[in-house]
């Protein structure tokens, strides 16, 4: 495993520290990373975040520094979790990451977000999709959607795909958007959704997916069916939106939760009806989330650092 160069390792950890108000009270508890990026993903006990071209393994338990795995370049944004693998993408192509020996497999093609789906790895890239090899990372070539009414093929646009079952839940553009569910043994779609416009942030949590903007717009999906569902609520969010990320994010056990960036504060959401919770006003700035059984895992790339606050710090809605 390559590691990280000395000048980064300096910057990089600076151990826990509290932060808030009262620093002897809060319940913030504050990693400091030196130019860490915005994406972190939690994986078998792991919580993973990018510092460049370098990969952050941290123990999700005791928050201390497991391992750094130098990526090579390419420019990486963004990390997922797909099987329980942790692949990382970037401008200039996609790396699997062999977290036990450090050694990374890559692609020189740039994927937007991943899905498995009965062990096949699809991801979407200049508007198409493409089947990846989940263990050698070789890009299989691009699979054909269903042509639209006019014999045309469809834009796959940027929202993350979502695994349901056998298909994966992709948001293509023609005339207008359509939220599909396709099934890459038949190469149909199983059943498609209407939308006004392009959700950032998609989400499956237990038997529904939920998809939103940063402004609060938002449709809610049986997973099951692919009918719309009538949920009335307004999402928490702040009048300033900085940055046009995802708001969404599920914890491991089907929890719901939203991140509004501008106004610092994260809320737990009821799966069903979007209603509030609990909440919590964060300190810093964040820009994205991973969540644990006991902790919420926060980037704060305006202040190079992560927040790592308990969930039974929320206080109820």
């Amino acid at each position: 495993m390559r590691r990280a160069s000395g000048w980064l390792l300096a910057g990089l950890l600076g151990g826990l520290i509290a932060c808030g108000d009262d620093a002897s009270t809060s319940p913030e508890q504050r990693v400091r990373v030196a130019d860490v990026s915005s994406p972190i993903v939690e994986a078998d006990g792991s919580v993973w975040v990018l510092v460049g071209d370098v990969a952050i393994e941290f123990d999700a338990a005791t928050h201390e520094r497991r391992s750094e795995i130098d990526l090579g370049g390419g420019g990486s944004n963004a990390i997922e979790v797909e099987d329980g693998v942790v692949w990382v993408m970037g401008m200039f192509g996609v790396a699997r990451l062999d977290t036990a020996t450090g050694s990374v497999a890559s692609n020189d093609r740039a994927y937007r977000s991943l899905a498995t789906v009965g062990g096949r790895l699809f991801g979407f890239s200049d508007g198409d999709l493409y089947e990846i090899d989940p263990v050698t990372a070789e890009d299989l070539g691009q699979v054909a959607l269903p042509l639209n009414s006019n014999g045309s093929e469809y834009e796959v646009v940027g929202v993350p795909l979502i695994t349901v079952g056998n298909t994966v839940w992709v948001t293509v553009a023609d005339s207008d958007f359509s939220f599909s569910a396709f099934d890459p043994q038949t190469r149909e779609f199983a059943t498609t959704v209407r939308l006004d416009e392009s959700y950032e942030s998609a989400v499956l949590v237990g038997d529904v997916i939920w998809l939103a903007d940063r402004y609060g717009e938002y449709v809610v999906v049986d997973a099951a069916t692919g009918e719309r569902l009538d949920v009335a609520v307004e999402l928490p969010v702040g009048e300033t939106i900085l940055d046009a990320a995802g708001s969404l994010f599920v914890g491991p056990d089907d929890s719901l939760w939203l991140l509004d960036q501008p106004s610092q504060d994260v809320y737990q959401l009821d799966p069903q009806t979007g209603a509030v919770l609990g909440s919590f006003h964060l300190q810093l700035r964040p820009t994205a989330m991973a969540i644990t059984a006991t902790e919420l895992w926060l980037t704060n790339s305006y202040d190079d650092s992560i927040t790592v606050l308990p969930r039974s710090a929320l206080r109820p809605a």
